[in-house]
């Protein structure tokens, strides 16, 4: 220090975490072998400062959410040097799945390495099942030499179904998965005659198609963005009509047909005085429907229902509410489906890609005096259509003239 035979030794946290997901996590070390625990799980709130952490680096982490079901991911190297990584945890309880990336942020004048948990903006790869047999995905986990499907969990994807997926161990385990016919017996072994194909996703290029042997089935490496997508399709089925997703391009050659309608509906409720009880009221009711050559689309969406009061007293005056009137609102109700259009040798049923149905909180306020008009003009309808459903009496020309 300066002129003098001084030496300054200054400390400095090797790793701060910091966690950017919605749930507090818990992280724990390993050894350079992925086994044991060094230490207690160290717990990351959600949005706080950055925490630091210490532990020999030349071992793995791996983490969780805290919360029930959650299990410990894949070993994780936090090695200086190295880049930015996505991986997968899963809760075994609920099936749910997220892809969690870990950034590595080096700052220029501390030695310090800033670790940033957070949900991936892309997810690096999607799984789709466009076969009538449903299929399950497994990155096989090698640790000392020998297979460990206790930790293996493996992905399964139902006849025309699609799942994100990401790395379940980036690191120490071979990147590939084992594409495979779903086990549902629960074996301790399972049969090598249910694997399908070994998949290096890393390496297959964008255009690829593998022709596998079983059941006429064929693997297309695809993008969309910046996500792959490994699609397991029939081979009978032509790739051009499945298009680079599970919505085929909208193409100029391939529109045939698209309707988009737009308006607002209104009805009133009178009875017989005359006087007018309730108006309803359909605010922004869509209808899109587009046809491409190999699919349809039909997306229908109610903005807002309302029905309201028209009595002049009543301590009710909006009876029925769905939606809201913000400008950032959901809609009252919407509903889409896809519907295949492409031939098949059975005619008897129709393949549906996908169904949404989404409906907002109905709010119902009944005024009793309303409700009694109500129902005595329905008494008094039901009456009427009554009377003109009786037969007519014939008349008697001989005694009438």
């Amino acid at each position: 220090l300066g002129g003098t035979k001084t030496t300054v030794i200054s400390l400095f946290n090797r790793f701060c975490l910091v966690n950017l997901l919605d749930v507090e996590i818990e992280v724990i070390s390993t050894n350079k072998r992925g086994f044991g625990q060094n230490r207690k799980p160290l717990s990351i709130g959600v949005n706080k400062a950055p925490i630091p952490w210490h532990f020999d680096d030349s071992g793995y982490c791996r983490l969780r959410p805290k919360e029930l079901g959650w299990s410990f991911s894949g070993l994780v190297s936090m090695r200086k040097k190295r880049r930015d990584v996505s991986l997968r945890v899963r809760n075994k309880l609920t099936g749910k799945a997220i892809i969690v990336t870990i950034e590595f942020n080096r700052l220029n004048k501390t030695p310090n390495v800033l670790v940033v948990i957070r949900a991936s903006r892309s997810i690096p790869f999607r799984l789709e099942n466009l076969t009538t047999i449903p299929l399950q995905f497994t990155q096989p986990s090698f640790f000392g030499g020998f297979r460990s499907r206790g930790l293996e969990e493996p992905t399964i994807l139902l006849p025309y179904h699609k799942a994100f997926y990401s790395w379940d161990f980036p690191d120490l385990c071979k990147r590939f998965i084992l594409l495979e016919k779903a086990d549902f017996e629960f074996e301790d072994h399972p049969s090598q005659d249910r694997v399908l194909a070994r998949l290096f996703l890393d390496y297959l290029a964008p255009g690829t198609e593998l022709k596998l042997e079983y059941a006429n089935i064929m693997v297309s490496i695809v993008t969309d963005g910046s996500t792959r997508v490994l699609r397991v399709i029939d081979a009978s089925i032509s790739t051009d009509a499945l298009g680079n997703s599970m919505v085929p391009k909208r193409y100029d050659d391939q529109l045939k047909c698209l309707l988009d309608i737009e308006l607002n509906v209104g009805a009133s409720l009178i009875d017989w005085g005359p006087r007018e009880l309730v108006y309803f009221r359909l605010s922004e009711l869509r209808v899109h429907i587009l046809r491409l050559s190999d699919a349809e689309f039909v997306n229908v969406s109610i903005g807002r229902v309302s029905a309201d009061c028209q009595l002049w007293l009543t301590p009710y005056p909006i009876l029925l509410s769905i939606g809201s009137r913000e400008e950032n609102k959901k809609n009252a109700f919407s509903s889409s489906w896809c519907r295949d259009l492409v031939t098949r040798s059975n005619r008897f049923y129709q393949l549906l890609r996908n169904v949404e149905v989404k409906v907002d909180t109905l709010k119902l306020k009944i005024d009793g005096h309303l409700a009694s008009l109500i129902a005595e003009m329905f008494y008094i309808s039901a009456g009427l259509l009554g009377r003109r459903k009786e037969p007519k009496s014939t008349v008697d020309f001989d005694n009438d003239f």
